[in-house]
């Protein structure tokens, strides 16, 4: 270990000598003889979760711990800062290949005196820009492949609703600077932020603009991005004013968050972000005023999801908050791409007008795979930006191409949605994106196994935040209880011979309710239960046999149908309001259940 940063610049020299190139971990804008493939990984630091209390965490940025930590690993160790999940952050004196601080975790992981030690990786925007005009906005108004956004305005502009948006900062762009509300830059390096300071309340844009090699790999020199503005803009650029473009959600208020600077931004800073934007607190850093109901990530790098991430993801879901994430524009499956593929968010892909998986050269393309949830328009979009090289310029209008710009069509939308409907959860939100979302075009490269459930569609996701529906969920044999489902959509498994142990329902959007009750295994018909209580049993190792459903205060003309999934016979025949779905006295277990609403039931 002694020698293994020595070693390193030795083997980046080789690299070097080799013409190959080495950088950040998530592919931004760069011209085509730039190759992603030929990019090597860069991080921080480490992010270390100490096994201990609050009070002696404040012992390990003490110079003898320090120390120690430092003979541990064989190199010099610099304490930078405690995190929100009160993780501490620590450096190297400069940044390193993640092959080594990855050796270097697994090092103080395998002592066991950690609950874990990652890699704070850097992240780039999602966008492959495109410096030609298109002048229209086909991602909103196109009725094939668009996210028909006429329409959704019909019901609503999605005022009262912040959205929260983790990037580069902002301009105060003519056309966007009335929907701004407060924000924060969250940047910690003096470098990195190109503003001569750290952490701090001004989210403007100072531009990322950087020289060949500047961020310490190769590289080539770049101009400013102003990504975070072409972001907000589509989000929710001011509407009605006779000037520019106009947002998705263009009466939604933005609240910029600047994480991304020159050369990207750190997994520790990102992830303070999404704590704070949802009205989490993180150490020194005001609190929010405007806590988010939404947060659009349009970034990400080539990882996994680490724990750093997912815990500040799980806080801002517990906080009400709707994450919306770009899925990456590496051609690649998202599963190796996060935030995209942490729990709990929207992940999108892209896709363009014609409706094919949008391509953009040949090294950048939208990522895909099981982990995306619903795809947008990303090619050729539209948006506010700044016509500085550098520093900043005049207001102006770019077409911009990535799943960067896919995000904020989502971001949008939910906003619309919540706008209608304020109470619905994280949880239910991503349903009703996904069971709105329009099916793919004929001979579309994207499918339902690659893209998502289909492209998103904003009347459809709007119409169903405040319509009513069932949602229900099953508790099955060695998975416990599965994500929710709605509207007809499976809950449980088919194929997997697991037995469905129980059931819960709820009814959205109506003064109705939902009765049910179970045939289990041993017991028979159970009692009958409502909204949103258990029928069968868990962890008794019990199958349920059959379910009954009903609907309580039921409006005229308004009913429920369902069927079962019976093992040895698939998928039985649909049965009305309180007929019997599976079999009974056949000792055949129930193993998914569908269920919806029939007639008019608003």
């Amino acid at each position: 270990m002694d020698n293994l940063f020595m070693k390193t610049a030795l083997c980046a020299a080789m690299l070097s000598a080799l013409n190959v190139s080495a950088v950040n971990a998530q592919e931004v804008e760069r011209s085509q003889k730039e190759p992603m493939e030929q990019f090597n990984e860069i991080g921080e630091g480490l992010i270390i979760q100490h096994k201990a209390t609050q009070h002696e965490r404040s012992v390990f940025k003490a110079g003898q711990a320090l120390s120690s930590l430092s003979k541990q690993l064989g190199v010099e160790v610099f304490h930078k800062r405690f995190d929100a999940n009160q993780s501490q952050i620590v450096t190297f004196g400069k940044p390193q290949p993640v092959e080594v601080l990855t050796k270097l975790a697994k090092q103080l992981t395998e002592t066991g005196n950690y609950q874990f030690v990652e890699v704070n990786r850097y992240f780039q925007p999602t966008l492959t820009p495109n410096d030609s005009r298109l002048g229209d906005m086909w991602g909103l108004i196109n009725n094939n492949t668009g996210i028909r956004a006429e329409a959704g305005w019909d019901s609503n502009s999605g005022s009262n609703v912040t959205v929260a948006v983790l990037d580069t900062g902002f301009r105060p762009h003519a056309d966007l600077a009335d929907n701004i509300v407060g924000g924060y830059d969250f940047v910690s390096s003096a470098f990195m932020g190109n503003d001569n300071n750290g952490r701090d309340a001004d989210a403007r844009d100072p531009g990322d603009a950087v020289s060949a090699s500047e961020c310490g790999w190769s590289h080539s020199a770049r101009n400013s991005s102003w990504h975070g503005t072409h972001v907000a803009g589509t989000i929710a650029a001011v509407g009605n004013n006779g000037q520019g473009v106009v947002g998705t959600a263009y009466n939604a208020n933005i609240l910029p968050v600047r994480v991304l600077g020159k050369c990207g931004g750190t997994t520790a800073d990102i992830a303070d972000a999404i704590v704070w934007a949802s009205g989490g607190n993180v150490s020194g850093v005001p609190t929010n005023a405007f806590p988010a109901d939404v947060i659009n990530l349009s970034l990400g790098g080539n990882s996994g999801c680490s724990s750093t991430y997912q815990s500040a993801i799980n806080q801002a879901r517990n906080n009400g908050v709707t994450l919306v994430v770009a899925a990456g524009n590496s051609g690649r499956d998202v599963a190796n791409f996060s935030p995209a593929s942490c729990d709990g968010v929207i992940a999108v892909a892209a896709h363009d007008q014609a409706g094919q998986r949008s391509v953009w050269s040949s090294w950048a393309s939208s990522n895909f795979g099981s982990k995306i949830d619903v795809s947008a328009p990303g090619t050729g979009i539209l948006s506010t930006l700044n016509s500085g090289t550098n520093g900043p310029g005049a207001d102006n209008y770019v077409s911009y191409n990535g799943t960067s710009m896919a995000t904020p069509h989502v971001a949008g939308v939910v906003a619309q949605m919540l706008h209608q409907s304020p109470y619905l959860s994280p949880t239910a939100v991503e349903m009703r994106i996904k069971h709105s979302a329009r099916t793919f075009l004929p001979g579309s490269s994207c499918n339902t196994s690659n893209c998502g459930d289909g492209m998103l569609d904003a009347p459809g996701a709007i119409g169903l935040a405040s319509s009513p529906s069932i949602e229900y969920r099953a508790h099955v044999a060695n998975n416990g209880w599965l994500e929710f489902e709605m509207n007809g959509d499976t809950a449980g498994t088919t194929g997997e011979s697991r037995r469905m142990e129980a059931l819960q329902m709820f009814m959205y959007n109506s003064n109705m309710g939902i009765c049910y009750n179970a045939h289990v295994a041993g017991i028979g018909w159970q009692p009958a239960v409502c909204d949103g209580d258990i029928a069968g049993t868990t962890y008794q190792s019990r199958r349920v046999e059959a379910v009954r459903i009903w609907l309580n205060n039921r409006a005229p003309g308004c009913s429920v149908e369902y069927r079962a999934h019976v093992a040895g016979q698939g998928w039985l025949n649909w049965v009305p309001q309180g007929g019997v779905a599976g079999t009974t006295g056949q000792s055949r277990r129930m193993e998914a259940l569908q269920a919806r609403l029939t007639g008019n039931c608003d």
